[in-house]
């Protein structure tokens, strides 16, 4: 936009086949993304916040360098910071000064469709993205970490200017809001592994020989793999999301679908690798028997539905008549009475259980 300025974007990739059943692709990309209006000129307001302050006595041996910064800035220990279960008061709002931001990103994967296998496809893609500027509505305790976590303690940084401290070590104000990150680095890698086969060929294959239409099953598995979800502010990455319950390390989806005729069923397995409560295992939770939780298992969670397009057994009237039942959750899955308050780790299907949903659908 005017605000923040032009730039120039590209894209170039290509394509090679070195056999029939194999392709290979990748791309290199610069991109960006222009700041919105909401991030430029939201209004300035007075906000309170909570941080986990690094220079008190409970959390500075986390980091290296938390000793040495917080002794620069003339914090003595032990040093209880009131701002970890007191809200202090300091300002928040958008930044007319913010610049665009610049990705560079490059993928490489490929396509598999064996000929020995037909109705097999298998895609595997790797992706980097590096963000430069990122636009990231940076909070006191991020910005906090950022200046006691640098190598070297910079009282004159942007991050380390952002909040002020009594003669005491107190933060007494903060201004946060929109601003643009040092850095981003994500990397990834997406498999997806597509089998479609008609019923009869696979009675055929166990020796009984069929020529009626069964049916086609189709299965699809998905898996992601997170490598690298990084947010890097004056050199030092202050999230790393990759391990915690809302960023697994691997995740992904199992696919199992039926059609015959008017008839759809479907069943998907939804998962997620074991996983912690925080990428770095300092959050726990005590569940009600006082037993300390530090990470979650592996996770399940299977959807389904049956539906059929009543169009099929007429020719009074041609156009589609589906009547779809879709349950979620089929077996209930809960993360029981402890975990179900653990704010923001589970999603609403495990909350509130079983479901189902009848709909109507008629085209006219």
């Amino acid at each position: 936009n005017s605000q923040a300025g032009p730039a120039d974007v590209w894209t170039v990739g290509g394509t090679w086949r070195p056999v029939e059943s194999l392709t290979l692709r990748g791309n290199r990309t610069r991109s960006v993304r222009a700041p919105s209006l909401t991030e430029l000129f939201e209004p300035i307001v007075t906000v309170f916040d909570v941080a986990r302050d690094p220079c008190d006595v409970r959390f500075i041996a986390d980091e290296p360098s938390r000793a040495a910064n917080c002794a620069a800035a003339g914090i003595t220990q032990p040093f209880i910071s009131s701002v970890v279960n007191a809200s202090a008061r300091g300002l928040s709002g958008g930044n007319p000064d913010l610049l665009n931001e610049t990705a560079d990103g490059w993928t490489i994967g490929g396509i598999f469709q064996p000929e020995f296998i037909p109705g097999l496809t298998v895609t595997a893609d790797y992706i980097n993205i590096e963000i430069a500027d990122l636009i990231d509505p940076r909070s006191l305790e991020q910005n906090l970490e950022a200046c006691y976590d640098a190598d070297v303690y910079d009282p004159g940084s942007e991050v380390c200017q952002a909040f002020t401290r009594s003669a005491s070590g107190q933060i007494t104000s903060f201004l946060s809001g929109q601003t643009n990150a040092d850095d981003a680095a994500y990397e990834f890698l997406d498999i997806r592994a597509d089998y479609a086969f008609e019923v009869a060929d696979l009675f055929n294959m166990l020796g009984s020989d069929s020529d009626r239409d069964l049916g086609l099953l189709l299965i699809g598995a998905n898996a992601f793999h997170a490598i690298k979800r990084d947010i890097i502010v004056d050199g030092v990455t202050l999230d790393n999301t990759v391990g915690g319950f809302g960023d697994p390390k691997w995740s992904g989806t199992t696919d199992l679908t039926y059609r015959k005729d008017g008839l759809l069923a479907f069943w998907r397995v939804l998962w997620q690798d074991k996983a912690l409560f925080s990428p770095s295992g300092n959050n726990t939770f005590a569940d009600d028997n006082d037993t300390i939780i530090r990470d979650v298992g592996w996770r399940f969670m299977h959807n389904a539905s049956i539906s059929y397009d009543l169009s099929t057994l007429t020719d009074a009237y041609d156009k589609p008549v589906i009547i779809q039942l879709n349950v979620d959750n089929v077996f209930d899955r809960t993360p029981g009475r402890g975990l179900r308050r653990v704010f923001g780790n589970f999603g609403q299907a495990e909350i509130l259980g079983r479901s189902f949903t009848i709909r109507a659908r008629v085209l006219f």
